[in-house]
């Protein structure tokens, strides 16, 4: 069952190496409704955010936090998975950590991330997949695409680092490739 304060939907958005550049071009204009929980992932040392990413609350239309351990995955509100941890959806749409080894050399991992999201929200999930210099997020997208979400990833042509995106094209995940343009306009829609 459903926290009675978790959105009914949620937008995941994992990237790496160079997603900082499409987050800028991206999340000015992302308008989240009340029912829908934005999440980002990135892949960030251990010690936090490196400076460039401390303005993403600048960057917003919608208010920013880090995605806090048990608390709900609220609407309307972009959630930061915290650096050093993964960060997993329990089925009741609350956040939770796990300190497990790093998967493809990362915590926290996209796939950790985006699985059990699929798991939560199934077919009220969408997740978008940025620029990256690894395949983390590869066999996640394929989780939410399996679980009837929607599933989109930036270009590769147009990523700074196309590993990422190609990986999860290529395992199947994607159900649509998008320029930044056509990301803002498929994201908004769908959250609408």
């Amino acid at each position: 069952m459903m926290h009675p304060e978790a959105a009914a939907r949620a937008l995941v958005i994992v990237g790496s190496s160079g997603a900082y550049a499409a987050l800028a071009d991206l999340l000015p204009q992302l308008a989240a409704p009340g029912d829908v929980a934005v999440i980002l992932l990135l892949h960030l040392p251990e010690r936090g955010m490196p400076e460039g990413f401390s303005s993403l609350d600048r960057l917003c239309a919608i208010p920013v936090g880090e995605a806090a351990e048990r608390a709900p995955a609220r609407g309307g509100m972009l959630h930061v998975a915290p650096p050093g941890y993964h960060l997993l959806v329990e089925r009741d749409g609350c956040f939770s950590y796990s300190l497990h080894d790093r998967e493809r050399y990362v915590r926290p991992a996209a796939d950790v991330l985006l699985d059990s999201a699929a798991d939560c929200w199934g077919p009220h999930l969408c997740a978008c997949i940025l620029s990256g210099a690894n395949d983390d997020g590869a066999q996640g997208m394929r989780a939410v695409r399996d679980r009837g979400g929607f599933s989109l990833a930036q270009t590769p042509a147009e990523a700074q680092f196309p590993r990422m995106p190609r990986a999860a094209i290529d395992a199947g995940g994607v159900q649509q490739v998008a320029t930044m343009q056509e990301l803002r306009r498929e994201l908004n829609q769908w959250m609408s």
